[in-house]
């Protein structure tokens, strides 16, 4: 909640939300609060804003949220916020709307309601033509549409999984099918988007959160003895995934940060089905293989003690959705087969081990233990995120699936 006498950090939001409500808006009343306690979020300052709109002499109440960059300069480093803003802004400004009449013109009745993001209503880079803290995306409140998170220590059960699996399968195959029926769209519009988001910055904290997890592996007296296994593993992986030759027919758009805390679901009457999910946060997307982003979700956001069970299923829900998918927007699925599927995902996974075990830093953080973003001034502040018994036990279930699926790659060696 804003502190006392705290002035609502948006400045100037009439403007934003004329971008999609038009110019004859009067905003009477505002109130606000944080979106995301510490631990939650790095990557952006997030807030949850209720407006009081008149129009037309209409009285409307806006349920919205707005991402600001993080208040902190090495944060802003670490994500480029510039770049990242930039990019999160033409996701849903530019590519969602690409996405959606590609759907209509290929049959699709209101397919709006089926899509995985949030809707967008206005965003700038700044207050003037350059990028500065007023940098700002607004979108719907999904709370007020009956979306929530799962609690990211607890983990998704097995429908929650299944459901997150198949609305991943709707991005990566949509598109594939841009790729396939409006290859201009997609060569002027789609890919210059998907550029990757990588500074010195990223590239030093990555480092270091990967030594830090193998501080953290020393310390567990059942990992201790795989340290230099995993260390070794990593190297060869890098080493591996910078020479790789990867088949175009598989590669799509990547949301590279998909887990727990970056989808939202609707449930039924009940609470019990989930009848809906969005995803959310589009910062660091890029373009590579899709099976990339279910590795990491089936090893990152399940609960712990489904994963391996669950981790072959969720690959073939994977796969029925994706040609589902083709099939409905008439793109020939031949060359698309099940083994080869299987093929890239056994390719892929050694190089997510990095990703896998360092995150779990973010992902089983101790609520209450983390600093607040405006503290986290370099990257020690930023390191002290981990530790416990969660983050602990998490290591070791990831390190005992990639060993019992031959995915270490120095025990090959």
């Amino acid at each position: 909640m804003p502190e006392n006498g705290e002035t609502l950090p948006v400045k100037n939001l009439k403007s934003l939300l004329q971008q999609s409500l038009g110019d004859d808006i009067e905003i009477k009343e505002t109130t606000w609060k944080h979106l995301t306690d510490p631990g939650e979020n790095f990557g952006s300052l997030i807030l949850a804003i209720d407006v009081t709109v008149h129009q037309k002499k209409k009285k409307e109440i806006l349920h919205v949220v707005t991402k600001l960059p993080p208040p902190s300069n090495y944060l802003m480093k670490l994500f480029d916020s510039p770049f990242s803003f930039n990019k999160e802004i033409s996701f849903y400004r530019d590519l969602t709307p690409a996405f959606l009449e590609l759907e209509r013109e290929l049959g699709i009745i209101n397919p709006e309601e089926t899509w995985i993001g949030a809707r967008y209503l206005g965003s700038r880079l700044g207050l003037s033509d350059k990028f500065d803290d007023q940098a700002c995306i607004v979108l719907e409140n999904l709370n007020y549409s009956g979306y929530k998170m799962i609690d990211r220590l607890s983990g998704l059960n097995k429908n929650e999984t299944e459901f997150a699996v198949r609305k991943l399968a709707q991005l990566h195959a949509m598109t594939i099918a841009m790729k396939k029926v409006k290859p201009g769209v997609f060569k002027d519009l789609i890919m210059p988007a998907l550029s990757s988001v990588v500074n010195e910055t990223a590239h030093q904290c990555v480092g270091d959160m990967v030594k830090k997890t193998l501080e953290h592996l020393e310390s567990i007296p059942e990992t201790h003895s795989y340290v230099d296994v995993v260390a070794k593993s990593m190297e060869l992986a890098g080493k591996y995934e910078s020479r790789q030759v990867k088949d175009d027919n598989w590669c799509t758009l990547t949301h590279n940060d998909f887990w727990v805390n970056n989808m939202m679901f609707k449930f039924d009457e009940n609470n019990n089905q989930v009848v809906d999910m969005k995803m959310v946060d589009f910062q660091l997307y890029g373009y590579d293989y899709g099976v990339k982003d279910l590795i990491f979700l089936l090893i990152s956001s399940p609960r712990n003690e489904i994963i391996e069970d669950i981790f072959d299923d969720m690959i073939k829900v994977y796969y029925e959705a994706f040609i589902d998918v083709l099939i409905k927007l008439n793109v020939d699925f031949s060359e698309f087969n099940r083994d080869k599927l299987i093929n890239i995902v056994e390719e892929c996974a050694p190089c997510k081990l990095a990703q896998c075990l360092m995150m779990t830093q973010v992902i089983k953080s101790q609520p209450g233990k983390v600093p607040k973003m405006e503290c986290i001034d370099d990257k020690d502040s930023f390191l002290q995120i981990g530790g416990g018994k969660d983050h602990y036990d998490k290591l070791l279930l990831i390190l005992n699936l990639f060993r019992r699926r031959n995915w270490l790659l120095a025990d090959k060696n």
